[in-house]
């Protein structure tokens, strides 16, 4: 009895000194509670050059004085800006190596390492596309020069690499290792080049915004072929056609060209020019944006009336 005693008498001196379960103060216990904590990356990945920007979600980030990637001896990011308590918004430095401990720090201490926190640098994929008129209803392709695509179809896939054409997720597929081709999908056309964007497993590479551009097109026309003479009416269909000046028969413009009532950017009507017997592309003629021919656009003439 004398035993027992004893251990009440500690027992009781513990709860009185305010000790918790295993000895650990209730002090200690609330400090723990003030640590950071990061339970969320809203990215998991970035470009080994940096400028990835990360959106933090936790707890006790009110206080926050730093944040690193690679644990607390690691690299400080760039910037952070603390959001609310439970998210923080930084950008990544520069930096190598995968599933590296995103890592929190306030006065009470820094966050815990666990698989939520996980960061993986990866190599971007810069983008150099061939000139290229791109039809503006889709169907078109872009190669696309570029490094580290894979030295396999398997090896690509296995770096997931996906495509953008003006921010529209676009398929692309592999040709080799530095070369990929992508389907560029419908768009307007523009003087200013289409943006091609190359991703490596989700980071992005340097677009390219010089070599693609999507063009106007003459898609249909009511008649293919008529008179040397001239004369009647031709309706002219395509895409990009509301900056057009006039419509020429091989090099000769035809006359009256309207665009038909709030079409002005697929339909006009034109009369027929005179042109010599034989064939003839019929093309817009247009201030700023390029012109792409499809072989529907082909008048054939004959002195046949």
């Amino acid at each position: 009895m004398k035993v027992r005693a004893h251990k009440a008498v500690i027992a009781a001196a513990a709860v009185a000194a305010g000790a918790g379960i295993f000895g650990i103060t209730a002090a200690a216990s609330a400090a723990t509670s003030l640590l950071p904590t990061v339970t969320k990356l809203s990215v998991a990945k970035g470009s080994t050059a940096g400028g990835t920007v990360v959106s933090i979600t936790g707890t006790n980030f009110d206080t926050v004085t730093a944040v690193k990637v690679g644990g607390t001896g690691g690299t400080a990011v760039t910037s952070f800006l603390i959001s609310s308590p439970t998210e923080i918004v930084a950008k990544v430095a520069a930096g190598t190596g995968s599933k590296l401990q995103f890592t929190v720090t306030n006065p009470t201490g820094s966050s815990v390492d666990t698989v939520a926190d996980d960061f993986t640098f990866l190599a971007p994929m810069d983008s150099v596309a061939a000139a290229a008129l791109l039809n503006p209803f889709g169907k078109s392709t872009i190669t696309v020069t570029t490094t580290g695509a894979g030295t396999s179809a398997d090896l690509f896939k296995a770096n997931k690499v996906t495509a953008t054409v003006n921010g529209t997720s676009s398929p692309v597929t592999w040709v080799s290792d530095t070369s990929v081709k992508v389907a560029a999908p419908a768009g307007d056309p523009s003087a200013t080049a289409a943006s091609v964007v190359l991703y490596h497993d989700g980071v992005a590479g340097a677009a390219d915004t010089t070599h693609a551009k999507y063009a106007a097109v003459i898609t249909k026309l009511s008649k293919t072929s008529g008179s040397t003479a001239g004369g009647g009416t031709i309706a002219i269909s395509g895409k990009g056609l509301s900056t057009a000046t006039a419509f020429n028969f091989g090099a000769t413009a035809a006359t009256a060209c309207a665009p038909v009532a709030l079409k002005t950017d697929t339909d006009w009507t034109c009369t027929i020019p005179a042109v010599a017997a034989g064939g003839v592309s019929v093309k817009a003629v247009l201030p700023t944006i390029s012109y792409g021919v499809l072989p529907t656009a082909t008048y054939i003439l004959s002195d046949v009336s």
